[in-house]
């Protein structure tokens, strides 16, 4: 898997499956016209090594990964949907470690 530049906006692969979990969140509905969620990626030497979402990843966090000399960055990746017309971004910005 490669990387994007931070501020990327990419495509819909597994969009459909995310819309499914966001679905029927009502407390979003209430406020907000749009669905918004948010998981991390870890990388090492800029190559993917795992995400907050990887079914391995349970048990595990940046801090741990960091230390055994698994990865060495992390980014925040935005999925960010219109509950009216379903027009979606997705969002890939670096954080600082």
């Amino acid at each position: 898997m490669k990387i994007l530049a931070v501020g990327d906006i990419v495509g819909s692969a597994g969009i459909n499956e995310l819309k499914q979990q966001l679905k029927g969140i009502k407390e979003k509905e209430k406020f907000f016209p749009f669905l918004e969620y948010h998981f991390y990626i870890y990388t090492k030497d800029g190559k993917y090594v795992i995400s907050t979402i990887d079914k391995d990843y349970e048990g595990k966090s940046f801090n741990k990964l960091s230390r055994a000399g698994l990865v060495d960055d992390s980014y925040i990746v935005s999925v960010i949907i219109c509950k009216h017309c379903n027009d979606y971004i997705i969002q890939i910005e670096n954080c600082e470690v």
